[in-house]
């Protein structure tokens, strides 16, 4: 059901795809994790319809649950970016979040919270899915930290990258992060050079250091789109 989903999906969206930039950056294949930025609702849904790989994404639990999605969706997204409030917001929410999670569980994705349970599921998944040659996509902007002035990413967490910690010590490889930008001014896409984390003996540390290499690339990729645009 994925597969076919996956192609409906993109068909259907072909109108909203993206401009693709950096494509030659990606492995030949799997395994890889993709990181890009949220901006709202823009970042996933441009990311599922343009990357030319089928994609298993992160998502937050409630919205895979078909009773918790209309209530994440309209606090979300429904009141706050479409502006539908009261009766009339409620029910948009209430139509669109149960089609979404619908449409979400059949696109594979992997539900996420913080609960220590879900986290181990999520990761038990995710591992699963790599070592199949899998590509996971993560959002991991940190929701309530403030955006940077100039390009708006926030800071990242780096919580994922255990799973390149875990995927090495099961198979002896590095396992690829793709940083991606996601540009809604230039409908672009950039995708990144592939960074490979290395582990020292102190895999907290490394933990708190990951972000920096992969904050940086998505910075590079925001100026390059914000020139491209100029151009």
């Amino acid at each position: 059901m994925s597969k076919l989903l996956v192609f409906l999906v993109k068909a259907a969206g072909a109108p909203l795809r993206f401009k693709l930039v950096g494509r030659e950056n990606l492995p030949e294949k799997g395994p890889a994790i993709v990181i890009a930025n949220h901006l709202g609702e823009v970042g996933p849904i441009a990311m599922m319809i343009t990357f030319p790989i089928q994609l298993y994404p992160w998502i937050i639990t409630d919205m895979m649950e078909a009773e918790k999605a209309p209530e994440y969706l309209y606090q979300d997204f429904i009141e706050p970016v479409w502006k539908l409030h009261g009766r009339l917001g409620r029910l948009t929410a209430k139509v669109v979040g149960r089609i979404a999670a619908w449409l979400l569980n059949g696109l594979d994705g992997i539900p996420v919270n913080t609960q220590v349970t879900s986290i181990r599921q999520a990761f038990t998944r995710s591992i699963q899915l790599l070592l199949d040659g899998k590509w996971l996509l993560i959002f991991p902007e940190k929701p309530l930290e403030k955006p940077d002035p100039v390009t708006g990413i926030r800071p990242l967490s780096t919580g994922y990258t255990w799973l390149c910690q875990i995927y090495r010590r099961k198979t002896g490889k590095g396992l690829p992060i793709i940083p991606t930008l996601v540009h809604a001014k230039s409908k672009q896409i950039l995708i990144g050079e592939p960074i490979e984390l290395a582990f020292t003996s102190s895999p907290r540390q490394d933990l708190i250091q990951a972000r920096y290499p992969i904050e940086e690339e998505m910075q590079k990729l925001y100026f390059k789109a914000e020139n491209r645009q100029a151009d």
